[in-house]
This record gives C-alpha cells, structure tokens and sequence, in this order.
C-alpha cells in the first residue's frame, strides 16, 4: 500500500510446507484453530519450501517497488508485527535484510489512543472472520488503520497541553526500553499521562531487570506495554538479553517511530516542528517521551 493506505499491488498469498511432526507440536488452541480454517491440511498438502516462499516475495518486491535502485525504505507493516519481524529474521533472512529498521505497528495506535481517547478504540473496527489467516489479518489491520487515520487524529497549530484521566494503578503504563552497544538495558517506568514513576539505566540481566518491576508493585505479568523508539529491533534484542523479562513483558508494544512515520506523511508540517530531530543516545528514552507527549499535544484528538 501507499501511506494513503490504499491498496497499490496484491502481492503472493502463500501456504509453506512443513512435516506432520511439526504441526502436531502445536499446542491445543492452535491445532484445533488451524484445524478448523483449513490451515493444516493446506501445509500438509504444499510443495512450497520456505526458501521459494521467500525468493517468491523478494521477486514480487522487486517488480513493484523500485527500492533496489533508490534505496526506497521497505517498511513491514501489521499488527504486533515485530512478532512477523522475529520470524523473518530466523526464517527469511534474505527478505528481512531489505527490510527498515522502522515497523508501522497498528498495536501502537491502538494503545495510545486507548491511552488518549478510549472511545474511539473502543469504536474500532472489529476483524472479520476470525480466522487468523494471514490475508485476513492483512485487511483488519488496514481497516482498522484506516478508522484511525479517519477519527483519531487531528492537526493543531498550537501546542495543547493535555492531562488525561488517570486509568487506575497500573493501567496505562508503559514500560520504556532502549538497549546500548553494550548490551546494557535503560528503562522508564511512565504513567497514563507519560510521567515518569522510576527509572534503571544499568540492566544487564534478568534478575535486575524483574526487580525494577517488583519494587514498583508489578507482579502479574503481560500486564505492562512496552514503549520505546524502533521497537523492532530492540524487542528482538531483549529477547535475548533478557527472556524471561521480555516475555512477562505485555506482547504489544508503543513504538514512538511509528507516529513519527504516520506524522511525516500525513502532516508534514507538525513533523518539522517535532523536538529532538536528530536521536541522543544519552538520552534517548527520555526524548522518546517527550517526542509522543508533543504528538500526544499535536496531532491526536
């Protein structure tokens, strides 16, 4: 699609080949899902390995896009797609190198505007189907972006300072998360207003990290959003650095790129006006803050 969200090419709709013994490693939930929509006996019956699968899309990538010849970013875009990123990266590392670091995560939008005006997401276009095929959820994730585009966002000239309803203790917070060379992990704690409740710039394992969540009173896991600036990266980062905090981790994610992305495109001139142009390491959770709270006041209903 363009950024109007209209839909310019209709790429490969595929179905990969994997072994019975494979399949029946999924868990109950799946296998009776999978079942149902017709997915398994479809894998079953496929002749397609995912090295074609992936040579096939590359193809179709390449015939429509001239990104090879202008360097044209290749954004991967979805809901909770950083998940799709993970299996690109172990599964089709060839179409996952053409990719960019940015990702255009619907979940974002739906958090935040959960965060920012409830109504609408609740409002929100519910998926039809059910089916969690790939192209179902392709076409749910488009139209529920394009409900966003249409009822949460609105341009203001002047910065409006906005305090929201508190949701109660826990909701609405985000957990923010950048990962330096080191391999160090920096984290906010902010709370439905992006105030900052507490802070650690020194994790480096999961013992440290469980204890930032602890001495703030957070026990029930997938409970807290995760938030921060190119996510996609990071989460596939901390999934290494620190398993088991990054699964107690809520599975969605606010992914302060993705506004500036829908910003650019959709009001350019609010974009030029955004604080903090060029990225600071040292202090780059807390300018990601600061970027959505200026959104937050710009652009959002």
């Amino acid at each position: 699609t363009d950024f109007d969200l209209t839909n310019v090419h209709q790429g490969p709709d595929l179905v990969i080949h994997h072994p019975k013994s494979l399949l029946d490693a999924m868990g109950p939930w799946c296998m009776t899902h999978h079942t149902r929509s017709g997915l398994v006996k479809q894998v079953l019956e496929s002749k397609l390995s995912m090295f074609d699968a992936e040579t096939e899309i590359i193809n179709f990538i390449e015939q429509v896009t001239l990104f090879s010849k202008n360097k044209q970013r290749l954004i991967l875009a979805g809901n909770t797609v950083y998940f799709d990123r993970y299996f690109l990266e172990k599964d089709m590392p060839r179409l996952h190198f053409l990719l960019d670091r940015s990702i255009l995560d619907c979940s974002t939008l739906n958090e935040l505007i959960y965060r920012f005006n409830e109504e609408i997401c609740l409002n929100a276009p519910i998926g039809s189907g059910n089916l969690h095929r790939a192209l179902d959820d392709i076409r749910n994730s488009l139209e529920e972006l394009k409900y966003y585009k249409k009822t949460a966002f609105e341009e203001k000239q002047q910065i409006q300072q906005i305090e929201l309803p508190f949701k109660g203790h826990l909701m609405g917070y985000l957990i923010w998360i950048n990962i330096n060379s080191a391999n160090i992990v920096h984290c906010i704690l902010t709370d439905s207003n992006l105030n900052i409740i507490d802070e650690i710039t020194d994790g480096k394992t999961n013992d440290a990290l469980m204890n930032f969540f602890h001495r703030n009173k957070i026990y029930e896991e997938k409970l807290i959003v995760v938030a921060g600036n190119f996510l996609g990266s990071i989460r596939s980062q901390l999934k290494k650095i620190a398993p088991q905090f990054n699964e107690f981790c809520h599975y969605r994610s606010v992914d302060v790129n993705v506004v500036s992305i829908l910003c650019e495109k959709w009001f350019p001139n609010t974009y030029e006006r955004r604080p903090f142009k060029d990225d600071d390491d040292d202090n780059h959770l807390k300018n990601s803050i600061e970027l959505l709270r200026f959104y937050r006041s710009t652009i959002f209903k």
